[in-house]
């Protein structure tokens, strides 16, 4: 799996959430939540670019997984999930 784009969130998150110079009072105000409600647009091509590195390592060939429905990503790991059980008792 290809790290890059998970490096790439923690380096930008850590900057934004940890600038240097901050009040205690502005570090109250500097959470992940305030960050995602924010949505900055580096944070919305990182998160496409993970869910496309995730995405490959399932095997999973869809060419957007944001346009995949949750029904169906809910429904693989599912099955993935009895794959995997399957395996184990098998041993």
């Amino acid at each position: 799996m290809d790290g890059k784009a998970a490096l790439e969130w923690r380096s930008a998150a850590w900057d934004i959430l940890t600038p240097s110079g901050a009040t205690p009072d502005q570090f109250k105000k500097l959470t992940l939540t305030s960050l995602y409600d924010a949505r900055p647009t580096w944070l919305a091509r990182v998160h496409a670019a993970l869910d496309r590195t995730v995405w490959a390592s399932y095997g999973w060939a869809d060419p957007d997984p944001a346009t995949v429905p949750v029904e169906t990503i809910l429904a693989r790991l599912l099955s993935l999930n009895g794959e995997r059980a399957e395996d184990r008792i098998s041993l």
